[in-house]
């Protein structure tokens, strides 16, 4: 291609015959002058083709409007939310439209116009004089004559067609630097997707974050072409010259190392607001949680899960969940009802369990007094009923018996639908939002007042110490309410501001509170405390019936899942944020089709070692009831360690990749705190593995004995901190064995 395609640096847009070409110093993209749409992603220091071909136009863009959104037939296996059909996908017939360029302080910003019979999308790409990112915002306007719903807006990004590549999904369900050809067909990721050179001098990278509306980012390998989809939820009912601006995307050609990229992409969370203004509650940092409740779970056919037939049944195992090395107690709903429904906020016995607010409260204080915290477990995506439960049991297959305990305890219509309607969101036949629940609608100013003076309650009257917040995005499809005040998908975010807000006005009163919920999108990780971890279900718990967890059966490497925890962490919007880690929740539990305890799916050697991985990581841990069965001793051991060894204090530094093991099956981690450290050390084996562990990097400096803290045994004399960097050390672990290393003067 003749260098005259190529614009200078003081002169970012060249406008081709075939191409408008956008650049930087850092990375090229051009815009087809055919479709209007973007066909190519170069680097811009050496003219290489990333993403696309300069050879031909490339549909990029697709628009999803009209159809309907109808239910499954009857008896359904899962939950779902309606599912679009018959929608009219646009943006082939595009036509190139034109583009204006506007001077910014440092940089510019470009709108590429392209246009079709309905629809006007214009593309503002801005680029920063310095910045090897460029944020692609969307302006949609309607001109068509009739009204339409607009589902969502798809940004397929040019394919990857250079096989040598190494991807990385920071957090997603793939392992890390795998070549491009090897990845899985699909893997959806939250955070982005990396793609560097061998020599790890090239990072090319995409991603997407939209605070206000739902993002469902996904790569597919098609016969070793990568394909990266960026889908924007932005629902709205569009009128003729209505217009929707929303965003943003971002594409990035970084010339150094993927870390280096990595560390480029969180500059952006600040243009969102997701930048945190306090610090995290001191009490989540070495939360060590026992979650529970009162009743028995009931699962179909015929089996029941009953730990705690009731409230007084839970206070009496208190002094034995304090004695194993737990501090903090996870109370959810009570079962088999209301479980994870909302049937009412104020009746909090009700809720949780016991005969009066005055029993729950004796659990509370008596667990304070045994040094536990108590953590409330909140649901707030809808409300339950004896119509919902009719409708659930109609709908669906699974969770039978909970419904039918709606329909044996619950109100015929839940007083909340009787007395606020306006409390729902609407699907568009004016029907409210249900999967297993009526869908709440956090818009309304005064159920926002009620949810929040609810919280007061719990932390106040309660004294509780913090609140889980279930599934917040649990039901949050668009709202199709003509009353609502926003356009229909921006409900999806909605409980993200309306629990911010509670949380600074509860954070005035009662400052020690933890604030924690399941969701993992940067949203919510900008401002909670602590957040669930179920990215890491593929690697330590979520295996299909019958088949093995990846590090067993050799799909990723210790190493590589060592990775992976490193470049998770990385992409964080704050480094200080607790992860909660575990392989037995009721979540783990209840959503497999046979017993689910850890030690069913795997035996009792290697779930212990996973356990031990969860407890050892920096972050939380928490186990659901039952988990310790058979094991009560070895819980007892590693969380005494975990409580007592300096270098394992929550406010040291675990760093996944300073030591390693030559050997796939054996993971190294290395915690320090205070100028001690520690080396855990995990054979995913069930095999004896003999290798050799080194450290990359300086170390504490130290002289003595070598020892396993797990059994207090001596392993080696003579050994510093010099041993370990210059010549390493040779041991054998086991089948799925432990060992925490320390070094003894």
């Amino acid at each position: 291609m003749s260098s005259s395609l190529y614009a200078s640096a003081h002169d970012p847009v060249r406008d081709t015959a075939d191409w408008l070409i956008v650049r930087n110093g850092a990375l090229e993209l051009g815009f087809s002058k055919t479709n209007g749409q973007l066909g190519y992603v170069a680097d811009a220091r050496s003219g290489e083709i990333l993403m696309g071909s300069r050879a031909d136009a490339f549909r990029s863009l697709e628009l999803h409007e009209g159809g309907k959104t109808l239910p499954f037939p009857p008896g359904h296996p899962h939950f779902y939310t309606d599912q679009l059909q018959d929608a009219d996908v646009r943006g082939k017939d595009t036509r190139y439209a034109g583009f204006d360029v506007t001077a910014l302080p440092d940089g510019f910003r470009v709108c590429v116009a392209c246009a079709e019979e309905r629809w006007r999308i214009e593309q503002s790409v801005t680029l920063r004089a310095r910045s090897p990112y460029a944020r692609l915002d969307w302006k949609l306007t309607f001109s068509g004559e009739a009204e339409t719903l607009f589902r969502k807006f798809v940004f397929r990004l040019p394919p990857v067609r250079k096989s040598e590549l190494l991807a990385s999904l920071p957090g997603a369900s793939a392992p890390p630097d795998s070549p491009v050809g090897k990845l899985p067909e699909l893997v959806y990721f939250k955070y982005g997707v990396f793609l560097r050179n061998v020599e790890d001098t090239l990072t090319a990278g995409a991603w997407a974050t939209d605070p206000y509306f739902m993002n469902l980012n996904s790569c597919a390998n098609r016969s070793g072409s990568l394909a990266i989809v960026l889908e924007h939820h932005a629902a709205m009912r569009f009128g003729k010259g209505d217009s929707l601006s929303f965003g943003a995307d971002y594409i990035q050609v970084f010339h150094g190392s993927r870390n280096g990229a990595i560390e480029s992409f969180r500059e952006h969370y600040a243009e969102h607001g997701l930048s945190f203004d306090r610090a995290v509650a001191p009490a989540a940092k070495d939360c060590v949680i026992w979650e529970g409740c009162a009743g028995a779970i009931l699962f179909d056919p015929d089996f029941s899960y009953a730990p705690y037939p009731a409230l007084r049944d839970f206070k009496a195992d208190l002094p034995r969940i304090a004695m194993l090395g737990f501090n903090t107690v996870q109370l959810m709903p009570r079962m088999p009802f209301p479980w994870y429904t909302v049937h009412h906020y104020e009746n909090l016995h009700e809720t949780y369990g016991g005969a009066s607010d005055g029993e729950l409260k004796d659990f509370i204080r008596t667990a304070k007094a045994l040094g536990l915290r108590v953590i409330l477990d909140i649901v707030v995506h809808g409300v339950a009923d004896r119509e919902s439960s009719r409708k659930g049991l109609a709908r669906y297959t699974c969770r039978g018996r909970l419904f039918k305990a709606g329909l044996e305890q619950a109100e015929e219509v839940n007083r909340y639908r009787r007395e606020h309607p306006e409390w729902f969101r609407r699907l568009e036949n004016g029907e409210i939002s249900f999967i297993h629940t009526w869908s709440l609608d956090f818009d309304s100013p005064t159920l926002c007042r009620m949810f929040t003076d609810h919280l007061k309650r719990c932390a106040g009257e309660f004294q509780c110490d913090g609140f889980r917040i279930d599934a917040p995005y649990w039901g949050c499809e668009p709202n199709w309410d003509p009353a609502y005040p926003l356009v229909a998908g921006a409900s999806f975010t909605r409980n993200v501001k309306m629990l911010r807000d509670a949380e600074r006005e509860l954070r005035s009163i009662y400052p020690d509170l933890i604030w924690y919920t399941e969701h993992e999108h940067a949203e919510w990780r900008a401002f909670m405390d602590m957040t669930y971890t179920y990215e890491e279900s593929w690697l330590l718990w979520r295996s299909d019936p019958w088949e093995k967890l990846p590090v067993f059966d050799g799909r990723i490497t210790a190493r590589g899942m060592a990775l992976w925890f490193d470049l998770r962490r990385r992409v964080l919007p704050r480094r200080d944020i607790v992860l909660q880690h575990h392989i037995d929740s009721h979540d783990s539990w209840w959503n497999e089709a046979v017993s689910a305890f850890g030690r069913d799916k795997f035996g009792e050697e290697a779930a212990r070692l996973l356990t031990a991985l969860c407890m050892l990581l920096d972050g939380a841990f928490l186990a659901f009831a039952g988990a310790e069965k058979g094991s009560e001793a070895f819980f007892r051991r590693i969380l005494f360690l975990r409580r007592t060894l300096p270098s394992l204090r929550s406010s040291g530094v675990c760093d996944y990749l300073k030591c390693s093991a030559d050997h796939p099956s054996v993971l190294a981690l290395y915690r320090e705190c205070g100028g001690a450290f520690c080396i855990p050390l995990f054979n995913f084996s069930g095999k004896t593995a003999e290798f050799l562990l080194s450290a990359a990097g300086p170390l504490p400096a130290c002289s003595g004995t070598l020892r396993n803290a797990v059994d207090g045994t001596a392993l080696r004399e003579g050994v510093s901190s010099g041993t370990l960097e210059r010549e390493g050390v040779r041991l054998t672990l086991p089948p799925y064995g432990l060992m925490i290393l320390t070094v003894e003067d």
